[in-house]
């Protein structure tokens, strides 16, 4: 199980999700002291209103209390979740939208402890990635801006993976914050920044980036591999000359610096510009397309058709439902199904975002396995 974008860039299973929390390169930091807000109200013990005829309670005139339990049930899963239960997750996909709810505002009652606000904010950020949510809430922003580390790591996570401006500008101040007197590698929260920034596809993020790296804090070159393949992931263009910078290796002599970067992000350079000529060539359609059609993989963080899938939704591309549509009802026997980060589910909802035809039965499997809401 992973995001779309995860399966980009590493494939990550349930098991991992907790124990590989994003960097926060340290730093502690108070935990934020939320607003208090109420949790699902539990059922209504108050006995049923008597009937006028008969002295006994109306079953018809009783509050339904089936969904009041099923809230409480939703509320206790989420609690019981550690990170590393992929039963407990599983059970939320089928009411992916109103666990959405519910996270948020256990998020907003706080009190949490540290541990359980992080795998709070790491539920957030699955939920929002499967189901497309598009305004990060005050309460993840809140997180994301002065949070405990690993709570803040995944909030920054949601926040970039929603991609609204005010999601961009809290992953834009992390990125921006400075470093100890100790001369650290950016804020306490650089790391995690990198990561999220390579979530969006924001030039915006990306000339922070590329300001970070050539700012002659040597510690910098730390982080060469994370922001080189940030940048490739955001795919700005204009990215080009830095990327090529750190793929030869070594700083121009106009920026007057000594040392050079890692084989490591020497390596993700390249493979970033090397996926650049997909992107922005004058044949796109018909290269993404080819990346779709003949799938390939590069090592464990890279396979081809997904990553196209991505940039086609992103950029809108409407014009490939189809194509696209014709490659999954020709694969879809062979396409692993099953669990929101199944094949078939990134496939049904890449063509359903690109305004593809999808039958009730395919719609009903979108929403059984969280990557569609089920209306209230």
């Amino acid at each position: 199980m992973g995001a779309l974008w995860a399966l980009l860039s590493r494939t990550v299973g349930p098991a991992e999700w907790f124990e590989r929390a994003p960097s926060s390169d340290g730093g502690g930091g108070e935990e934020a002291r939320l607003p208090w807000a109420s949790p699902v109200p539990p059922p209504d013990p108050s006995p049923a209103p008597e009937a006028t005829a008969g002295g006994r309670g109306s079953a018809r005139e009783r509050p339904p209390l089936r969904p009041q339990i099923e809230a409480l049930i939703l509320r206790g899963d989420i609690l019981r979740g550690d990170g590393s239960s992929s039963n407990v997750f599983t059970r939320l996909e089928p009411r992916a939208g109103e666990a959405a709810h519910v996270v948020q505002a256990l998020l907003e009652e706080g009190g949490h402890g540290e541990e359980k606000t992080a795998m709070l904010a790491l539920t957030y950020y699955e939920l929002a990635a499967m189901l497309g949510i598009e305004s990060t809430p005050p309460v993840v922003l809140e997180i994301a801006r002065a949070g405990p580390p690993r709570a803040r790591a995944w909030a920054l996570q949601a926040a970039a993976r929603i991609g609204d401006d005010e999601g961009i500008d809290a992953v834009a101040l992390a990125l921006a914050e400075p470093g100890s007197p100790r001369g650290e590698h950016g804020g306490p929260a650089f790391g995690a920044a990198v990561e999220a920034a390579g979530l969006t596809h924001e030039p915006f993020l990306a000339r922070i980036l590329e300001d970070r790296l050539l700012s002659g804090q040597e510690r910098m070159m730390a982080h060469a591999q994370a922001i080189a393949a940030a940048l490739g992931a955001i795919g700005d263009p204009d990215s080009r000359p830095v990327l090529e910078m750190v793929r030869d290796g070594f700083f121009p002599l106009e920026l007057a610096r000594d040392g050079s970067f890692s084989p490591a992000a020497q390596l993700e350079a390249r493979a970033a510009l090397e996926r650049f000529e997909f992107l922005h060539a004058p044949d796109r359609d018909q290269r993404l397309m080819s990346l779709v059609e003949q799938v390939w993989i590069s090592g464990d963080d890279f396979r081809s058709d997904l990553w196209a899938l991505e940039w086609m939704v992103h950029d809108r591309m409407t014009q490939l439902a189809g194509p696209v549509r014709a490659i999954y009802d020709a694969r879809k026997g062979r396409l692993t199904g099953g669990g929101a980060w199944s094949e078939q589910a990134v496939y049904l909802d890449a063509i359903r975002r690109l305004g593809g035809p999808l039958s009730a039965a395919e719609l009903e499997f979108l929403k059984d396995n969280g990557r569609l809401a089920r209306e209230e």
